[in-house]
């Protein structure tokens, strides 16, 4: 009995061993990618034109972008930030595809995707903004149509009553 508990405990703890050297692998193909996809330059860039963004648009704060700079550089940080990344990267992927991705990162083409990125996203966020507002009218047409068909449903419920 005593030889069975004692091999049992061995296999748990070596189960356990074996699933924490899995994680730490994941941790690991993780941080690498983050540290390739120039995740730290990216979020300071980031927290920067953000803050100049919401000053240019509220001139009543620029006295305070001292403090707010401090606060996003606290709270926004790639170091405050990069555990809590890092596990959302370790959820989504396998340790293989976050190397995978790390290696396509460290190459030219790569490197250059990682340049280009920010501009992309910068230009798809403007398209999609101005399509909306292109086809604003379309929208508000839309919504008065459900307003006046839900007001239409409860002018007949009411009756029905």
């Amino acid at each position: 009995m005593r030889n069975l508990f004692q091999r049992t405990a061995f296999a748990a703890i070596f189960m356990l061993l074996a699933t924490a050297t899995h994680a730490d692998s994941r941790y690991e193909a993780a941080y690498r990618l983050l540290e390739v996809s120039q995740l730290e330059q990216l979020l300071e860039a980031s927290i920067e034109e953000s803050l100049l963004v919401e000053l240019d648009q509220n001139p009543d704060l620029v006295p305070f972008a001292d403090v707010m700079r401090d606060f996003f550089n606290r709270h926004m940080s790639y170091e405050s930030l990069k555990v809590e990344l890092a596990e959302i990267y370790v959820d989504a992927l396998t340790a293989d595809e976050l190397h995978t991705i790390a290696d396509f990162y460290e190459t030219d083409v790569g490197q250059k995707v990682l340049a280009v990125m920010p501009q992309l996203m910068s230009e798809g966020m403007n398209l999609g903004i101005r399509r909306v507002q292109e086809n604003l009218p379309e929208l508000q047409q839309m919504i008065a149509a459900k307003i006046e068909a839900l007001e239409a449903e409860e002018a007949a419920k009411a009756d029905a009553e």
